[in-house]
């Protein structure tokens, strides 16, 4: 009876923690969504001859539909497969649970991350007002010839006269940091660490380098298009890159303790059966717990 009730304590123990876990997590995404949909950003003045905001506007290369669809789906995606492929959990009896177990928290780690990406970044966006390279052409804001006859006259009263929408409008204030940069820097570096860590392949030196060097190549891409397409200069990528490496690596790190989980090879010449069995034990304890 008294062990019966120890466990039941314990379950309950667990469900308050995921309980309390999911509520933060859900407390992120609502932050980010008041953010994003209802304060507006600092509405910034402009240099008369600032050549640097007289681009044209253009079409996005990489959508924001495109970004998180990529942002979520691949990382989440090799989740799956990683873990129901990993050694460390096939010792146990139950070993599909303890692997969407495993898939479940690094998923929710993961987003939780994403989140911070994204709420750090509209910070920046709100508060700085920075104009985007395309501002004259989405805003053609209604100064005259008078006013900017000196060419470096710094104009902060205007009013934009382009017909686009408010939302439109609002957007050309958000350019510091690049958000694209941001997500798919985060996104793909923490799948890059997640592939070092959990990953094994017995069959090939280079094919997890390759994952890796993809991942990291695909937001490098991403950044450069937000550049190419007139709607960052290159110090908001280059922010924003580093702002969603720097996330990557805390959460990777310190919370999602990525480099305490390392998936060990059951090959015997590189590793001994003791620290095998070691690493085996760690994790269905690890997994029965959460169960």
């Amino acid at each position: 009876m008294a062990t019966f009730s120890k466990k039941v304590a314990k379950i309950c123990k667990k469900g308050i923690w995921i309980g309390l876990d999911t509520l933060l997590l859900l407390l992120a995404c609502g932050v980010a969504g008041i953010l994003h949909f209802v304060i507006r950003p600092r509405k910034s003045g402009f240099f008369c001859d600032d050549t640097n905001i007289k681009y044209p506007n253009r079409d996005d290369t990489v959508s924001n539909e495109v970004l998180l669809v990529v942002g979520f789906v691949i990382p989440v995606t090799f989740f799956y497969v990683v873990e129901l492929a990993s050694e460390s959990h096939k010792s146990s009896k139950n070993y599909i649970c303890v692997s969407l177990v495993e898939v479940c928290r690094v998923t929710g780690i993961y987003a939780f991350g994403a989140m911070l990406t994204i709420i750090t970044t509209f910070i920046g966006k709100l508060s700085l007002g920075q104009l985007r390279p395309n501002f004259f052409d989405v805003c053609r804001p209604n100064i005259s010839h008078i006013v900017c006859e000196r060419g470096h006259n710094f104009v902060t009263n205007y009013t934009c006269t382009s017909g686009y929408s408010e939302n439109a409008i609002d957007d050309v204030f958000k350019a510091f940091p690049s958000g694209h940069s941001a997500f798919s820097s985060y996104s793909m570096v923490f799948l890059a660490l997640y592939l070092q860590v959990r990953l094994f392949v017995k069959f090939s030196i280079l094919f997890k380098p390759l994952l890796q060097i993809m991942a990291l190549g695909l937001a490098y891409y991403f950044s450069l298009s937000r550049i190419s397409d007139y709607k960052h200069h290159w110090s908001d990528c280059l922010a924003g890159s580093l702002l969603g490496i720097a996330v990557a690596f805390y959460t990777a790190y310190r919370i999602a303790g990525l480099f305490e989980r390392k998936e060990i090879p059951t090959n015997s010449t590189i590793v001994s059966h003791a620290e095998l069995e070691e690493q085996e034990q760690l994790f269905q304890e690890e997994a029965e717990d959460r169960l």
